[in-house]
């Protein structure tokens, strides 16, 4: 297990660019790169009030016909499909052709470990996608109507789910795809 976190954080660190920002050395390549970060940041902060709003809307126009639950099905839905899609373009790049390939199949780790690493990624990147959409969904939501206190413990459990199945979707078409080709 120690291997798939350090694989993973390792991947994570190159991903996201948080070398350069920690051990640079030319001051304008760490000062771009704090600033393409704080860009990045503002973006998700805009990105999450956009969803947020149109959740509230939509929690506003289906509350009066049908009630406002139907937007946190209607998150799930856009959650799952996203991730779908995500994992059928972009899991190909993950799982079986990554850059440094040849590099990771050097190391002494055992296989299987590198295999679970590359799943915990794409499980981590659809994580992402999903809170995106979910966490302002749940927001909305609260406000809008009265909910128990197991909401959030539910809300917390669908996060961690909603990924799971179009992820397994999505490697088998990549698997399927991949063995066809080559």
């Amino acid at each position: 297990m120690h291997n798939v976190i350090m694989l993973v954080k390792t991947y994570y660190t190159g991903v996201l660019g948080w070398n350069k920002i920690i051990h640079s050395k030319d001051p304008v390549e760490k000062r771009n790169s704090i600033a393409m970060a704080g860009l990045l940041g503002v973006s998700f902060l805009m990105i999450f009030n956009l969803v947020y709003n149109y959740s509230a809307t939509i929690a506003d126009f289906y509350g009066v016909l049908v009630g406002q639950w139907v937007v946190i099905a209607m998150m799930m839905a856009m959650a799952s499909s996203m991730n779908f899609m995500n994992t059928v373009f972009r899991g190909n790049s993950i799982l079986f052709h990554a850059q440094d390939e040849d590099l990771l199949l050097s190391l002494p780790i055992p296989f299987v470990d590198l295999i679970v690493s590359k799943l915990m990624n794409l499980y981590l990147y659809n994580l992402f996608l999903t809170a995106f959409v979910m966490i302002p969904a749940s927001v909305a939501y609260a406000m809008k109507s009265v909910v128990q206190p197991s909401f959030y413990l539910l809300s917390f459990v669908g996060l961690l789910v909603v990924p799971i199945v179009p992820m397994i979707v999505g490697c088998i078409i990549n698997m399927l795809v991949e063995g066809l080709a080559g």
